[in-house]
Protein backbone atom coordinates (compact mmCIF):
# COMPACT_ATOMS: atom_id res chain seq x y z
CA UNK A 1 0.00 0.00 0.00
CA UNK A 2 1.52 2.98 -1.24
CA UNK A 3 -0.08 6.79 -1.35
CA UNK A 4 1.90 9.94 -1.83
CA UNK A 5 0.21 12.79 0.14
CA UNK A 6 2.74 15.55 0.22
CA UNK A 7 0.93 18.66 0.86
CA UNK A 8 -2.48 17.16 1.57
CA UNK A 9 -4.75 17.58 4.75
CA UNK A 10 -5.75 13.63 6.01
CA UNK A 11 -8.60 13.96 7.59
CA UNK A 12 -8.88 10.39 8.38
CA UNK A 13 -7.25 6.26 8.03
CA UNK A 14 -9.61 3.25 8.06
CA UNK A 15 -7.82 -0.12 7.36
CA UNK A 16 -8.90 -3.61 7.07
CA UNK A 17 -6.95 -6.75 6.42
CA UNK A 18 -5.93 -5.83 3.23
CA UNK A 19 -7.61 -2.74 2.64
CA UNK A 20 -6.91 1.13 3.55
CA UNK A 21 -9.06 4.21 3.43
CA UNK A 22 -7.19 7.79 3.49
CA UNK A 23 -9.73 10.99 3.22
CA UNK A 24 -9.14 14.20 3.47
CA UNK A 25 -8.16 16.93 1.17
CA UNK A 26 -5.74 17.19 -1.66
CA UNK A 27 -5.61 21.63 -1.34
CA UNK A 28 -6.27 22.52 1.88
CA UNK A 29 -6.53 25.88 3.24
CA UNK A 30 -5.93 27.71 6.90
CA UNK A 31 -9.86 27.11 7.51
CA UNK A 32 -11.43 25.24 4.62
CA UNK A 33 -11.23 21.92 4.34
CA UNK A 34 -13.36 21.56 1.08
CA UNK A 35 -11.26 22.56 -1.75
CA UNK A 36 -10.30 19.45 -3.43
CA UNK A 37 -11.51 16.65 -1.15
CA UNK A 38 -10.72 13.03 -1.82
CA UNK A 39 -10.65 9.19 -0.72
CA UNK A 40 -8.12 7.08 -1.35
CA UNK A 41 -8.51 3.37 -1.56
CA UNK A 42 -5.80 0.85 -1.41
CA UNK A 43 -6.31 -2.58 -2.09
CA UNK A 44 -3.12 -4.92 -2.42
CA UNK A 45 -1.19 -3.13 -5.23
CA UNK A 46 -4.76 -1.76 -6.57
CA UNK A 47 -5.10 2.06 -5.72
CA UNK A 48 -7.97 3.87 -6.64
CA UNK A 49 -9.35 7.39 -5.72
CA UNK A 50 -12.23 9.13 -5.90
CA UNK A 51 -12.50 12.87 -5.98
CA UNK A 52 -15.42 14.82 -4.30
CA UNK A 53 -17.08 18.24 -4.81
CA UNK A 54 -18.10 18.61 -1.12
CA UNK A 55 -16.46 17.88 1.92
CA UNK A 56 -15.61 13.94 3.21
CA UNK A 57 -16.83 13.49 6.60
CA UNK A 58 -16.38 10.21 7.18
CA UNK A 59 -15.11 6.66 5.95
CA UNK A 60 -15.47 3.49 7.38
CA UNK A 61 -16.33 -0.42 6.74
CA UNK A 62 -19.69 -1.82 7.35
CA UNK A 63 -20.46 -5.44 8.68
CA UNK A 64 -19.73 -6.42 5.29
CA UNK A 65 -16.48 -5.45 4.74
CA UNK A 66 -17.76 -2.78 2.15
CA UNK A 67 -16.64 0.79 2.44
CA UNK A 68 -19.29 3.59 3.32
CA UNK A 69 -18.57 6.88 2.65
CA UNK A 70 -20.07 9.93 4.38
CA UNK A 71 -20.27 13.16 2.77
CA UNK A 72 -21.89 16.48 3.83
CA UNK A 73 -24.92 15.39 1.84
CA UNK A 74 -25.28 11.63 1.96
CA UNK A 75 -23.92 8.68 3.14
CA UNK A 76 -23.40 5.52 0.75
CA UNK A 77 -21.48 1.96 -0.27
CA UNK A 78 -18.78 2.72 -2.54
CA UNK A 79 -19.17 -0.84 -5.03
CA UNK A 80 -16.79 0.37 -7.43
CA UNK A 81 -15.15 3.30 -9.09
CA UNK A 82 -18.43 3.95 -11.58
CA UNK A 83 -20.88 2.17 -8.48
CA UNK A 84 -22.21 3.14 -5.65
CA UNK A 85 -24.90 2.32 -3.36
CA UNK A 86 -26.33 5.74 -1.38
CA UNK A 87 -28.49 4.47 1.84
CA UNK A 88 -29.40 8.27 2.96
CA UNK A 89 -29.31 11.40 1.40
CA UNK A 90 -29.81 14.02 3.48
CA UNK A 91 -27.89 17.10 4.89
CA UNK A 92 -25.51 15.79 7.64
CA UNK A 93 -24.38 17.92 10.18
CA UNK A 94 -22.67 14.92 12.22
CA UNK A 95 -22.20 11.26 12.14
CA UNK A 96 -21.55 8.51 14.54
CA UNK A 97 -20.74 5.17 13.82
CA UNK A 98 -20.82 2.26 16.44
CA UNK A 99 -18.61 -0.98 16.24
CA UNK A 100 -22.34 -3.07 15.98
CA UNK A 101 -22.69 -0.92 12.86
CA UNK A 102 -25.07 1.45 14.15
CA UNK A 103 -25.09 5.08 12.46
CA UNK A 104 -26.76 8.21 14.12
CA UNK A 105 -27.14 11.36 12.16
CA UNK A 106 -27.37 14.71 12.91
CA UNK A 107 -28.82 16.86 9.96
CA UNK A 108 -30.98 20.37 11.38
CA UNK A 109 -33.27 19.27 14.14
CA UNK A 110 -33.40 15.75 13.24
CA UNK A 111 -31.75 12.57 13.58
CA UNK A 112 -31.60 9.54 11.54
CA UNK A 113 -30.58 6.20 13.11
CA UNK A 114 -30.27 2.92 11.61
CA UNK A 115 -30.17 -0.72 13.12
CA UNK A 116 -29.38 -2.57 9.98
CA UNK A 117 -26.35 -0.79 8.38
CA UNK A 118 -28.24 2.02 5.96
CA UNK A 119 -31.51 -0.47 5.21
CA UNK A 120 -34.35 1.73 7.30
CA UNK A 121 -34.06 4.43 8.91
CA UNK A 122 -36.15 5.88 11.99
CA UNK A 123 -36.16 9.60 11.78
CA UNK A 124 -36.78 11.73 14.97
CA UNK A 125 -37.59 15.38 15.51
CA UNK A 126 -35.52 17.14 18.18
CA UNK A 127 -37.51 19.93 20.31
CA UNK A 128 -34.60 21.26 21.55
CA UNK A 129 -31.19 22.53 19.93
CA UNK A 130 -28.49 18.93 19.88
CA UNK A 131 -24.91 19.60 21.37
CA UNK A 132 -23.74 15.96 21.32
CA UNK A 133 -25.16 12.80 20.31
CA UNK A 134 -23.53 9.34 20.46
CA UNK A 135 -24.35 5.64 19.44
CA UNK A 136 -23.55 2.77 21.48
CA UNK A 137 -22.42 -0.51 19.98
CA UNK A 138 -25.94 -1.74 21.24
CA UNK A 139 -27.75 0.63 19.28
CA UNK A 140 -28.65 3.12 22.02
CA UNK A 141 -28.70 6.85 21.28
CA UNK A 142 -27.57 9.38 23.91
CA UNK A 143 -28.70 12.85 23.12
CA UNK A 144 -27.06 15.97 24.63
CA UNK A 145 -29.28 19.12 24.12
CA UNK A 146 -28.75 22.50 25.08
CA UNK A 147 -30.99 22.85 27.74
CA UNK A 148 -29.07 19.78 29.43
CA UNK A 149 -31.60 17.00 28.92
CA UNK A 150 -30.29 13.71 27.99
CA UNK A 151 -32.96 11.80 25.71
Amino acid sequence: MEFSNKGKAIKGVEVRDNTMVIWGDESPRAFNFAVKPFVEISEGANNTKLNFNENVLLAWFNQNNEINIATETEIFTYLNDKQKKVILKEQIDKIEISKGNYIAVLSGDYIFTTYDGGEHWDKKMMKEPILLHQISENGDLLVFTSKKNID
